[in-house]
């Protein structure tokens, strides 16, 4: 209430979208070094391994991150990077929709006190 899920959820959303664009830019970075190190594994393998591995140090800087009161909400994290990869990695409509919809929730809950009061 009050504005609290708005910001938490707002900013876990947008940082999220960012933690995305991270782990895709890990991910092209790993891949070809990954490729060219371990001779022995097919390129499939080797996008593979650098998609898990990119994910799992983003998941856990993410799980540190929750440490912060304000970023707690480790979820919003989850869906602004879903959300990045669903808009085939374009931050900035990630980010725009991201806001609308974030300030679509605070005037639903704005608006159930409204109804709520009468």
């Amino acid at each position: 209430g009050k504005g609290k899920g708005f910001i938490e959820g707002g900013l876990s959303n947008l940082i999220g979208a960012g933690w995305g664009w991270v782990i895709i830019f890990l991910f092209t970075q790993l891949t070809p070094r990954l490729t060219q190190t371990l001779t022995f594994i097919t390129p499939k393998l080797s996008e593979a391994l650098s998609l898990g591995i990119s994910v799992g140090v983003i998941a856990a800087v993410i799980c540190v991150l929750a440490m912060i009161p304000v970023l707690h909400f480790i979820p919003g994290f989850f869906i602004g990077a879903a959300a990045f990869f669903a808009t085939g990695f374009k931050l900035e409509p990630t980010l725009v929709s991201l806001a609308i919809g974030t300030v679509c929730g605070l005037l639903s809950e704005k608006g159930l006190h409204a109804i709520q009061k009468k």
